[in-house]
């Protein structure tokens, strides 16, 4: 069972999980775009579970930091023929996604002022029209790759796990008593709903033991080193 996780730090899961891919961050300031997708896309090859964690709201410019989504397809081979990937073919072999939202303190509710959860509130933000038509082109097709490829994803908060800003600093080394209790039961919720997610990593309908995992990861790098682009089909 493999995670990979996009974003920065959240270490209070990391017991929790079985095992953890922490990639760099997207739109890294000393690589190129090219490097950011290629990691992007082999980490999406590598994982069961994609967890994707931003502050605040799910806005405009938090969609697009997710840009490298519509890379995917550019990066990733399919069929024994090679060449970019469809959309449908490819969204059989990408993981489940969870986004989290840290310091998130808003009520969540709908545009009638009803609560939802924040799964709801997720998929209001990639379908809502009212928005969606108001969005740039860029924004139009991040949303378009969100919802294309993972069709399996979810959306939990968390509250800002201090209210001493004195304390954000030092939270690795802060007791769970030192921490909000909101903050611990979100924390924990979201423990439990990795593990329900989790599932061992499979290729062609087969789950990957050890050996075959290995063999999958040095196919794909190989390819990615030598300048070609992943295929599924030969891994």
């Amino acid at each position: 069972m493999h995670v990979f996780f996009l974003g920065n730090s959240l270490s209070f899961i990391q017991s929790a999980l079985t095992a953890l891919q922490d990639t760099e961050g997207a739109n890294s300031t000393d690589r190129s775009a090219t490097h950011d997708a290629k990691i992007f896309s082999l980490a999406i090859l590598l994982s069961s579970l994609f967890m994707y964690n931003s502050v605040g709201t799910i806005d405009e410019n938090a969609i697009n930091e997710l840009s490298l989504t519509t890379h995917l397809s550019k990066n990733i081979a399919v069929s024994a023929e090679g060449g970019a990937a469809s959309e449908h073919a490819l969204s059989y072999y990408t993981p489940k996604f969870i986004w989290v939202l840290r310091d998130f303190m808003l009520e969540i509710q709908d545009v009638r002022g009803n609560p939802i959860t924040p799964a709801q509130y997720l998929e209001n933000a990639l379908t809502d029209q009212s928005t969606f038509m108001k969005a740039s082109a860029t924004n139009k097709k991040i949303r378009q790759a969100l919802l294309g490829y993972f069709k399996d994803r979810d959306c939990l908060t968390l509250v800002r796990p201090v209210e001493d800003e004195k304390l954000i600093q030092k939270l690795n080394s802060l007791s769970d008593t030192q921490l909000r209790r909101e903050f611990l039961d979100q924390l924990n919720f979201l423990r439990e709903k990795i593990l329900a997610k989790l599932t061992p990593k499979q290729l062609k309908g087969v789950n990957l033991n050890i050996t075959m995992y290995i063999a999958m990861v040095e196919k794909y790098v190989d390819a990615i080193n030598k300048g070609q682009v992943p295929n599924i089909s030969s891994a």
